[in-house]
């Protein structure tokens, strides 16, 4: 299952980083659990909100940074209709071959992966920034959806 996440900045520069693609294969969403399993026996015993991770698996883009790569104007109108998609904070499934072209990706300092109770998230520092980007929620139900997935193609 591939994600699309909407991003939310401390402040107006979001250097690149206004979108996160999340590639949320079967082991990938069955390891996001264990994180949230285990945040959330720590948030039963310990002063524990939420627990960080040095590392991402998510992207951040922005798809108006790759205008120049865009192959046509029905590509064109798929990242101006994804954009409008993704205005709310609902996570956007994105087709199964969406790739991000190199000119979307953008760059950063750090990333970390953060369980809470609500889900799995993201956040980064864009590069040259002293802001942080947090991405919108990833929920119990879209991670054991994405987990189950290579279950149903076993089944097929």
């Amino acid at each position: 299952m591939k994600l699309a996440l909407n991003c939310h900045n401390s402040g107006e520069y979001y250097g690149g980083c206004n979108y996160a693609f999340v590639d949320l294969s079967p082991e990938l969403a069955r390891a996001l659990l264990h994180k949230l399993e285990l945040t959330r026996s720590l948030v039963r015993t310990e002063d524990v909100h939420e627990v960080d991770w040095f590392s991402s698996n998510a992207r951040f883009f922005n798809p108006r940074g790759a205008e120049d790569e865009l192959e046509n104007s029905e590509e064109a109108e798929w990242v101006e209709g994804l954009l409008e998609a993704l205005e709310g904070d609902t996570p956007l499934e994105l087709p199964k071959d969406f790739e991000l072209t190199e000119g979307m990706e953008a760059r950063t300092e750090w990333d970390h992966t953060v369980a809470s109770e609500g889900g799995i998230w993201f956040l980064c520092n864009p590069k040259h920034c002293d802001e942080v980007v947090t991405t919108s929620v990833i929920t119990e139900e879209i991670l054991r959806k994405a987990a189950s997935m290579e279950e149903e193609k076993k089944d097929v």
